[in-house]
């Protein structure tokens, strides 16, 4: 055999030793399993383990706390089981505030509840992550367009009021225009899905979620209203302020002072982050709420010896506050489309006549955000 085919035979066997040794190192240890409990997630998962350790909750907790090794009913493996944040072992004690019919963010909980069952497998879990972490997401939010309603007043005399003579007004019709959603909001986070914040660091006002509450604050006519823009005939009764901030939102919504001292009308008590308030939780016909109707001066200008308190507890919680204000909106008085009949239908004590108004409130979903028309009708001359 030649020199050279020696060589290069030498070559191949050479190159066929390596290459056999390298396959057997490539592939040892292949069919040895090792327990569940053994694995280490974060050779896989390791900016999950790094967001957790860097979180202000949770950092000290390990995988498998959360994320279950064990077969679940032979339908899944293990790891891919994710324990609720409402569950016994965490934070089952939220549980109830989270569903209390006060709470504003409740159905934002029912509805990731909901998702559990469909395309998303985060459940429940979802609610809590959309304010707990830094994870993107995205919102949309369904609104009617506008509510259309008609309140009954007449003259009327009432023993119980101080004057003994006062007009009553009465909600007769109550209507919420064609359903309008708002473009979703996305929250440009950095996506951490295990990075848990502080709830210090969790904002009512700067939260992507409240911007058009915030744009109606700050920029007022503009925007729909909110409290800031509510008179009580012709004067500012102290909602507004120069700063609209997180304490200005939890003085309404998560006042639990009130909820002390007024049991039964605030509930900050019995919510889990924000109470579903609504005008009648303190100006209430009830002699025992923060301002009773006989705080009012029952002139004859006033409601405040009428069922119109009643009736308006009778519409569905989240329009309540949207009927008093279409009243006492400031703006309503500056709108020239108004028919100025209706101001003696309020506003005039010796007017005896018995008037429909017609009021059609548009929300922040309308092309007129704030705008309120209101028409009377004179009953008398049916």
């Amino acid at each position: 055999m030649k020199t050279k085919h020696k060589v290069l035979l030498l070559g191949i066997i050479a190159i066929g030793y390596y290459m056999f040794t390298l396959s057997v190192a490539e592939f040892r240890g292949q069919h040895s399993f090792i327990a569940g409990v053994q694995v280490n997630c974060t050779s896989c998962h390791e900016n999950a383990a790094s967001n957790l350790s860097a979180s202000a909750y949770h950092s000290s907790k390990s995988c498998t706390f959360c994320h279950s090794v064990t077969f679940v009913n032979n339908s899944a493996h293990g790891a891919t089981t994710t324990i609720a944040c409402t569950d016994s072992l965490c934070h089952a004690n939220v549980t109830a505030n989270l569903t209390s019919p006060y709470e504003a963010h409740r159905d934002l909980y029912l509805k990731a509840e909901d998702y559990f069952t469909g395309t998303y497998t985060y459940g429940p879990n979802e609610a809590c992550i959309f304010c707990h972490t830094k994870y993107r997401k995205e919102i949309t939010f369904y609104h009617p367009e506008y509510i259309n309603f008609t309140i009954t007043t007449n003259h009327t005399s009432n023993s119980s009021c101080d004057s003994g003579t006062v007009k009553t007004f009465n909600i007769t019709r109550f209507v919420v225009g064609p359903q309008a959603t708002r473009p979703p909001e996305l929250f440009t986070d950095t996506g951490n899905l295990h990075y848990f914040i502080n709830v210090t660091q969790i904002s009512c006002s700067a939260s992507p979620c409240h911007k058009p509450i915030q744009d109606a604050l700050t920029y007022s006519i503009q925007y729909r209203a909110h409290i800031s823009d509510v008179e009580d005939e012709g004067t500012d009764v102290g909602h507004a302020t120069s700063s609209y901030d997180d304490s200005y939102c939890k003085d309404c919504h998560y006042n639990t002072a009130y909820a002390f001292l007024y049991p039964g009308f605030v509930h900050a008590d019995e919510v889990h982050a924000a109470e579903k308030i609504k005008c009648t939780s303190c100006h209430s016909a009830n002699l025992s709420a923060p301002f009773p109707a006989s705080n009012q001066d029952n002139n004859g200008t006033e409601h405040g010896c009428s069922t119109l308190y009643y009736d308006i507890e009778k519409i569905p919680i989240h329009y309540q506050a949207d009927v008093c204000i279409a009243c006492h909106y400031r703006y309503v008085h500056l709108d020239t489309n108004t028919d100025t009949s209706a101001c003696d239908a309020c506003h005039v004590n010796s007017n005896n006549t018995a008037f429909n108004l017609t009021v059609v409130y548009y929300s922040e979903y309308s092309s007129d955000p704030g705008y309120v028309t209101i028409s009377v009708v004179n009953l008398s001359g049916l």
